[in-house]
């Protein structure tokens, strides 16, 4: 072991930090960076990695909140679990081809304020940069196939951001809290659509489906979990031919299929009561049932043709409400046996004469 300008290193490992200087040069012939070699010092501001260093271990330089600017070698394989963590003084970071972002590397780097990430990385772990809440610009390539859960959560400033064209996941709360970055997303085309350029169809944040590329399938089927499908979610998406709904969604919001007008096949659960036919007027599903019964898998949303005596389909679990509204008969026959439930002002204002429902 030898001591070299206030540096521990036992070749090829840099372990440890002593000095009080402000600028560091890691010395060459270095191949790896040990656990925690600077955390915790408050008084390097600047720190050259030179080319041949391949490893940097968790937790290298977390911590140093005096830490302005990092120079990173090629030769770098990763940036790994919280290896800048709490550097409150990063203000901009060009990282190298690296295979991927461990989790939470640059969390709470609340300076850093613009980050690009070089052809080769392909993985942006959780929680990567979560809390940057300077962070207003973010380059990543084309290589990145996955973006972590809340891994730009609550960077509250970020309004660019350079997508990968290639990307196939982004988890939970990727981006969470960035209103700014929506905003910004939202005046080009709709919401977070750049981020959908190549593999990735959808966005799915915190069990909300956000948004729907049709560019990439015209054939979806919404992953088991979603709990709420957003307003305008697959809105303009008029290549959109067929659509599966599972049972864990709980909720649509208005508007959310709005302009899908080739829509011509919708699979749902059984007794799936949480559309109206209204939600659904401008697909092609809905104009193909014009003058007759609208049923979504067993449930009845509504009658829109002109007999006078209606005698609602056998296999029918429901009647949503005001199904029946726009009907104009003189008697109503509800005669399926499995006819579970008819919802609360599914045949008011009708209008005269009475109406009279029957179940066999």
């Amino acid at each position: 072991m030898t001591k070299t300008d206030n540096i521990i290193n036992t070749d090829p490992v840099y372990s440890s930090y002593e000095s009080k200087d402000t600028g560091v040069v890691i010395p060459r012939g270095t191949v790896r960076i040990g656990v925690g070699a600077f955390k915790g010092n408050k008084c390097i501001e600047k720190v050259t990695i030179p080319e041949g260093v391949r490893c940097l271990d968790a937790e290298a330089f977390m911590g140093c909140t005096s830490l302005r600017s990092v120079s990173f070698p090629e030769s770098l394989g990763e940036i790994p679990p919280r290896a800048f963590m709490g550097c409150t003084s990063l203000e901009t970071v060009l990282i190298p081809g690296v295979e991927s972002i461990g989790e939470e590397a640059f969390r709470g780097c609340t300076s850093l304020t613009y980050v690009k990430v070089f052809n080769g990385c392909e993985k942006v772990g959780i929680d990567a940069f979560n809390g940057c809440t300077s962070l207003e610009t973010v380059d990543l390539p084309d290589s990145v196939k996955l973006i972590g859960s809340r891994a730009f959560n609550g960077c509250t400033s970020l309004r660019e951001l350079t997508p990968a064209r290639n990307i196939e996941a982004l988890f939970d709360e990727c981006f969470s809290g960035c209103e700014l970055l929506k905003e910004s997303l939202a005046k080009k085309a709709r919401l977070y659509e750049m981020l959908h350029k190549g593999g990735v169809c959808a966005v799915i944040s915190n069990n909300r489906l956000e948004c729907f590329d049709d560019t990439v399938t015209t054939d979806f089927v919404i992953p088991d979990g979603v709990e709420t499908i957003a307003a305008d979610a697959f809105k303009g998406c008029s290549k959109l031919e067929e659509l599966t709904i599972p049972e864990s969604v709980c909720d649509i919001e208005l508007g959310a299929f709005d302009d899908c007008t080739n829509l011509s096949v919708i699979n749902v659960p059984d007794n799936f009561t949480l559309l109206e036919a209204s939600d659904l007027y401008q697909t092609k599903w809905y104009r193909d049932r014009r003058d007759g019964f609208v049923i979504l898998g067993t449930v009845l949303l509504e009658y829109n043709g002109r007999d006078k005596e209606i005698a609602v389909p056998d296999g029918i679990t429901a009647i949503v409400d005001k199904a029946l509204v726009n009907a104009e008969p003189d008697r109503i026959l509800c005669y399926p046996q499995n006819a579970k439930s008819v919802f609360p002002g599914a045949v008011s204002d009708i209008g005269e004469p009475m109406i009279a429902i029957y179940y066999n």
